[in-house]
């Protein structure tokens, strides 16, 4: 049953977007609102394109910050408003299957309690992708081997597998333990390794992950991040996780939209950014010019352009 916010929800799905792709979100809207579930079900929309004017999007809570929170903080911003004891963390390029939040919630009322259950996302031959679930770590923090290794299907997975993190995409989450550890890092903004550095520090905290393969999601990766942002941004913030979590090293308490101006965060958040991503453009930029490849082809762009003088005289 398709609720407000305001009416008592046992689950609420939040979904950050840049509304780039309209007819996406519309698709992953309406599989979430399909869904067969015994509870009550709210939904928000963190609207993260201040350029876009909100469209109309039926029964769903709109939040409208008014810049782009990325992911850490918008589902922070979201936890801020939600009453209900479990979020669902959905994307908008997913679209999950009818019974997935029935099959979530189910296995989260198990006497284990785990503080999050996470689906199985599936490709078009109906397959779970390598590397798509999450891993496990190494005591500095570093991944010491994503799940799965190969391409699997939903039948084959591990029922036993013990994870350090699980990938948030269409994960349920209990409110209460993401209370506890403090909720999303900020410092990871605007995405990558957030999910895996929260799964980290919950299963540090005694609680854990499971992976439901009964429950699936179809999932377009990477869909509104650019390749070469894409990049630096894993690279970015992998150097940040391991260094946050390296043996013997104190990591710097998690700085939450409750305790600071969300504005002044952004604006932080994104002057390091864009700092880091003008280092990283300009060194990618030295290394391809100075290339082999490159080295090879300058005489023969050389030979071109004086080919094309001569041709003009």
């Amino acid at each position: 049953m398709i609720v407000s916010l305001d009416e008592g929800p046992d689950v609420v799905a939040v979904i950050p977007t840049l509304g780039r792709e309209l007819e996406r979100l519309r698709k992953c809207l309406e599989s979430v609102q399909e869904s067969s579930f015994d509870g009550r079900l709210a939904v928000i929309v963190i609207w993260n394109d201040p350029h876009r004017p909100v469209p109309d999007l039926g029964h769903v809570t709109v939040v409208e910050p008014g810049m782009n929170l990325g992911f850490p903080i918008a589902l922070n911003v979201a936890r801020n408003l939600v009453t209900a004891p479990f979020m669902w963390i959905v994307q908008d390029d997913q679209t999950v299957e009818v019974g997935c939040l029935q099959i979530l919630s189910d296995r989260m009322q198990q006497t284990d309690r785990p503080a999050i259950v996470r689906p199985v996302v599936i490709n078009e031959v109906g397959r779970i992708p390598a590397t798509s679930c999450g891993g496990t770590l190494r005591d500095s923090g570093a991944i010491n081997e994503p799940y799965p290794s190969a391409d699997i299907s939903p039948d084959d997975v591990d029922d036993d597998i013990c994870l350090d993190w699980v990938t948030l995409s269409g994960a349920l989450v209990r409110c209460e333990v993401w209370d506890e550890v403090g909720g999303m890092d900020p410092m990871f903004f605007p995405l990558q390794w957030s999910d895996i550095d929260l799964g980290y520090r919950i299963t540090k905290s005694g609680s854990f992950a499971v992976l439901e393969p009964q429950a699936k999601v179809t999932h377009h990766r990477f869909g509104s991040t650019p390749t070469l942002f894409r990049r630096f941004l894993s690279e970015r913030n992998r150097t940040y996780f391991v260094e946050k979590h390296r043996a013997g090293v104190s990591s710097e308490s998690n700085t939450t939209v409750a305790e600071t101006d969300v504005t002044e965060l952004i604006a932080r958040q994104a002057s390091l950014l864009l700092v880091d991503f003008a280092r990283y453009a300009e060194r990618e930029i030295h290394e391809l010019h100075n290339s082999p490849t490159m080295r090879l082809t300058r005489p023969f762009r050389s030979l071109v352009a004086r080919v094309r003088r001569l041709r003009q005289r």
